[in-house]
């Protein structure tokens, strides 16, 4: 193998994409440009570190107005995934989707709100309970995220069969992921208005009744074959056996994390 060239080796510069030796401001091999300058780095960090962020929350401001003004249509759009893979088509007259842009991942709406409530609570002074005690802020708030998550599992589970299967776990959990991320929004929103604002506070208060009370029967009836009735007994059915479920898979990780901490402690 012929040795490179002083002159010429000195030009090679290792392109930091795919490690391929060349010349010249872009890589022959993967098109990237070889040594991105000062400008660049700054412009690209902006655009992961702030425009991400930005366009998230863009997305959560674009999903929480259609769930509000349009639910029929929001929910249409975000249940198709899930009613596809349980072989579920919505009946007609089917109102048109949304586009993809407009509908945030349930997850990622789901903590956001959660976010913004804790967020709301700090501005406010409202104190927030640890969890478990001694355990650190940080990690209370991710042990009351991954709860959280899998309450909405738990009640999914039972919305299901409290709806006689005529909805599937997944439908059900991200249905009520969405429904219960816009009502937390307005329990944040409650916190941060003064009780002076009365009318504010009796508008946050109307909007989260219609938000995690109106909309589940605007919905489900239409989009797949249960009755208000049969909606409103698969929430109570559904509520009572998650939070019992809950609260005891809770009290068991509590009894552990103590018995940990004293034994670590002594």
């Amino acid at each position: 193998m012929t040795d490179l060239s002083p002159s010429l080796a000195t030009t090679l510069v290792a392109c930091a994409h795919c490690g391929h030796l060349d010349q010249g401001t872009y890589c022959s091999s993967c098109g990237k440009e070889l040594a991105p300058t000062e400008k660049h780095v700054l412009a690209e960090a902006w655009e992961h570190i702030v425009m991400d962020r930005v366009e998230d929350l863009r997305e959560y401001a674009v999903t929480t107005w259609w769930i509000i003004a349009r639910p029929l249509r929001f929910f249409r759009t975000a249940m198709t995934g899930p009613a596809q893979r349980a072989g579920h088509v919505f009946p007609e007259p089917v109102p048109e989707a949304l586009p993809r842009s407009a509908v945030q991942s349930p997850v990622k709406y789901l903590v956001l709100s959660f976010i913004a409530s804790l967020l709301a609570s700090k501005a406010t002074g409202t104190q927030v309970g640890e969890l478990i005690p001694g355990l650190g802020e940080e990690l209370n708030t991710e042990f009351s995220i991954l709860l959280l998550m899998t309450y909405l599992g738990l009640y999914g589970l039972g919305f299901h069969w409290s709806t006689g299967r005529r909805i599937s776990v997944e439908e059900a959990a991200v249905f009520n992921a969405y429904v219960a991320a816009a009502a937390i929004i307005s329990t944040a929103l409650m916190t941060l208005t003064p009780e002076s604002m009365t009318w504010v506070l009796l508008a946050e208060l109307a909007l989260f009744i219609y938000v995690g009370m109106v909309v589940p029967y605007k919905v489900l009836p239409r989009l797949y074959p249960m009755s208000k009735r049969r909606v409103f007994v698969a929430q109570i059915g559904a509520f009572i056996g998650a939070t019992v479920l809950l609260l005891i898979g809770a009290g068991i990780v509590m009894v552990i994390a103590n018995t940990i901490k004293a034994r670590v402690g002594g």
